[in-house]
């Protein structure tokens, strides 16, 4: 009895173990499950490449397993590998790429939203800035205003404050004819009085 109990409890401990290996279906596979170790039984369902088992127990060239949804059957234990196969690689790959780019655009788009409070608080500075200005500009506009609208001198006006000047030029220019003119004349004169002496004096010497 005593003999038999330890059979039984080594028999319990090896189950226990042998429930938390995991075995993956090797790639490119679709292997069948049977509730008996003879496939010549009904099959319980299929199994494809990447798909992991929880193994239950094993037996020769079979192991005893458990689906995913609990069911329990023998799978041919040359189907079955420690290892995840190459499909099961590539989506836990696709899994870490699309978490590193989900990861990348959260940080893309807290930076935006960054750069958005940034330009608001940039608008909103230049609204109060303009707000400021805003009756220096007003004002400047009015003084614009007023100053186009005074209107310009006409040609006579420009003329008739110009006609004096004119006038008093002329006027200036005929002063400095007729100096040049009783100058000349002047001169004249008395270059013909010191030619006289000198022909008196010595004769008929030509004065040029």
């Amino acid at each position: 009895m005593r003999r038999n109990f330890a059979v039984l409890s080594i028999t319990l401990v090896l189950v226990t173990n042998a429930r938390a290996e995991q075995l993956y279906v090797s790639d490119k596979l679709v292997v069948g499950v049977y509730p008996e170790i003879d496939s010549e039984s009904d099959k319980i369902s299929n199994l494809e490449s990447g798909d992991a088992v929880e193994v239950i127990e094993r037996a020769a060239r079979h192991i005893r397993v458990r689906l995913s949804d609990g069911r329990e059957g023998w799978v041919k234990a040359n189907y079955l590998t420690p290892q995840a196969p190459a499909v099961v690689r590539l989506k836990e790959l696709q899994g870490a790429a699309s978490a590193t780019s989900t990861t990348q655009l959260t940080q893309e788009l807290a930076q935006l939203r960054d750069r958005n409070a940034a330009l608001l608080k940039e608008i909103d500075a230049v609204k109060r800035a303009t707000a400021v200005l805003a009756p220096t500009i007003a004002a400047s506009e009015t003084v614009a205003i007023a100053t186009s609208s005074t209107p310009s001198p006409t040609i006579e006006e420009t003329a008739t404050e110009f006609a004096p000047r004119a006038q008093s030029s002329s006027v200036q220019w005929l002063w400095i004819a007729a100096v040049l003119v009783v100058g000349g004349a002047g001169f004249a004169l008395g270059y013909q009085a010191f030619a006289r002496r000198i022909r008196r004096k010595y004769g008929s010497v030509k004065i040029i």
